[in-house]
């Protein structure tokens, strides 16, 4: 029992011996983006009103293109179609471990947000024909 305590202690002792930038080498920077793309709302499901989030985990390759995405939470089938679209098309900047690009999966949420259809400008109600000096009103 007291070789393992003896080994913890000079583990431990190791690890508080690595310089601090040692350690801030392995720190993993997720990735970030670069340029996005707009989800587009479906334009079957204009109508209804909903505000959906959907939520993706995306795969960022070390050159900062997605190559895979999987739905976390569903906002049903064509609103996933459309974050999975729009991801596809964010460009990123690599995570980074050190000074390496490496691969990184992150979650992706994408908010749609109904918007009501315009409603026509409303037409001023007719105004009476100015009257004539002298005429009489009805």
């Amino acid at each position: 029992m007291r070789a393992r305590h003896v080994a913890g202690l000079v583990a431990l002792g190791l690890l508080l011996a690595v310089p601090r930038e040692a350690l801030a080498q392995d720190e993993v920077v997720p990735p970030t983006v670069l340029r996005s793309a707009e989800p587009t709302y479906p334009p079957n499901e204009i109508g209804s009103g909903k505000d959906v989030l959907v939520v993706l985990a995306v795969t960022v390759d070390a050159q900062g293109h997605v190559t895979d995405t999987t739905v976390l939470e569903s906002g049903g089938l064509d609103f996933d179609r459309a974050a999975i679209d729009a991801a596809r098309l964010t460009t990123f900047s690599p995570a980074r471990r050190g000074e390496r690009a490496i691969a990184a999966k992150i979650r992706v949420p994408f908010h749609f947000v109904a918007k009501m259809p315009a409603r026509p400008p409303a037409t001023p109600a007719p105004s009476e024909p100015p009257k004539a000096e002298g005429e009489k009103g009805p």
